[in-house]
């Protein structure tokens, strides 16, 4: 999970899709519960905190949007969102890349081979 989280070829699955936008969630929090409880300074540079936040989290939109089968573009239209959070992407491999839930279904099988 999260290999190469700031480059955007590859696919993801859900799980690591939900678990990024969370982290980036607490991340705004985070930098906005300073500024108003710390009496920042400048706050300016605590938004600017904030640019590498947002390339984190559209490159994991971006990868997201591969495991469905479709272009990076796609996160643009309206409810992507919502789809991204929920769909499920495609099996086996595509134009993007490998089926990132395949490694473990081949890991799954081999657990149960091992206990046979």
């Amino acid at each position: 999970m999260f290999k190469n989280p700031l480059w955007y070829t590859g696919r993801i699955r859900r799980l690591e899709y939900n678990l990024s936008t969370a982290i980036f969630i607490a991340f705004i929090i985070a930098g906005l519960f300073a500024i108003i409880n710390w009496d920042l300074v400048a706050p300016n540079w605590a938004f600017a905190g904030l640019l590498p936040g947002l390339w984190f989290l559209y490159m994991q939109r971006i990868k997201r949007c591969h495991d469905l089968g479709k272009g990076g573009w796609y996160m643009f239209t309206f409810f992507a969102g919502f789809k991204l959070m929920l769909e499920v992407g495609e099996i086996g491999p595509n134009q993007y890349g490998a089926d990132p839930k395949a490694n473990e279904v081949i890991a799954d099988n081999r657990i149960l081979d091992d206990i046979k």
